[in-house]
């Protein structure tokens, strides 16, 4: 009676152990086919946040370094005919602002 109650013990262990190896197969297979459509997407998206966020540092560091470095003066004059009406707007330190950006 004892050696038939441990046979099932053993079947029944034996039986647990292998449907949690067939389960951690399983999944290993299921990451793997999942991660491989996955990662094109996840490295496009992350590729498209950080030029985005590389931008967006640069855009505002050279805006402060112009705007402290430079005065309005600097970047355009501003033409008015004798009404005191504005004729034009003369942008002639583009190349100064360059100077400043490098």
């Amino acid at each position: 009676m004892k050696k038939i109650k441990l046979k099932k013990k053993r079947k029944l262990r034996n039986f647990i152990t292998l449907i949690i190896i067939l389960i951690i197969i399983f999944t290993y297979f299921i990451i793997t086919i999942s991660s491989e459509k996955i990662l094109p997407i996840l490295m496009k998206n992350a590729e498209y946040e950080s030029k985005k966020a590389g931008v967006e540092i640069i855009g505002n560091s050279v805006s402060k370094e112009v705007a402290t470095k430079l005065k309005n003066e600097d970047i355009y004059s501003v033409t008015k005919d004798n009404s005191g009406n504005i004729s034009s707007i003369l942008f002639q330190k583009i190349l100064k602002i360059l100077k400043v950006v490098k």
